[in-house]
């Protein structure tokens, strides 16, 4: 899953709505900037953690080709699918027809479907597809509140984003959180 968008990946929480939520009204320009990269670093491990994306964006799949019908995304929800193309070792990438796949349970259990075998001599597919929950859903809330706990705790206990070498245990809360809201893919492929 690489995101290939052009745009910057809209913030989940603002550096003034974190202040709101944790109830701090004393803090310098120093600290703001410090809870800016918090605030990215926490949506992106959020992100990562569920499987949802916080508001539409544009992710490329790589897929392997082969006997299967079937290929369950690895992150949900699932807006709509830009394109499908066949990756030839001859001819680079080759589109394939809009006629011949579709995209089904896109809100829950978001699924490539075939509707004929794959050509042979096909190695990979590239699909590029809008996966992400419209912006202010109320089902991103709870993912929400995951970033404000785990860039509350990051900002109290000092850790830098630059520190990789140590880094903290999270929370049973958060962690709690992020079990409710994780997307598990039932199977990766089926059928043929």
């Amino acid at each position: 899953m690489e995101y290939i968008g052009e745009e910057a990946i809209p913030e989940a929480v603002s550096v003034e709505g974190f202040k709101r939520s944790v109830h701090m009204v004393d803090c310098d320009a120093d600290d703001d900037a410090a809870i800016a990269l918090l605030l990215v670093a926490a949506q992106q491990v959020v992100v990562t953690a569920t499987g949802r994306p916080f508001s539409p964006l544009e992710f490329a799949f790589y897929i392997p080709a082969g006997d299967w019908s079937r290929w369950w995304f690895p992150c949900m929800p699932v807006v709509s699918i830009t394109s499908v193309e066949i990756e030839d070792p001859d001819a680079g990438l080759v589109a394939l027809d809009a006629s011949k796949y579709r995209l089904s349970r896109q809100a829950d259990e978001p699924q490539l479907v075939l509707r004929q075998a794959l050509p042979t001599g096909a190695e990979t597919l590239r699909l590029v597809a809008t996966v992400g929950h419209a912006p202010d859903v109320a089902a991103a809330a709870p993912m929400r509140h995951a970033v404000i706990l785990l860039t509350k705790e990051w900002f109290e206990a000092g850790i830098a984003v630059e520190d990789p070498a140590n880094p903290p245990r999270l929370s049973f809360g958060f962690r709690a959180l992020i079990r409710q809201q994780r997307y598990r893919r039932p199977c990766e492929f089926n059928g043929s």
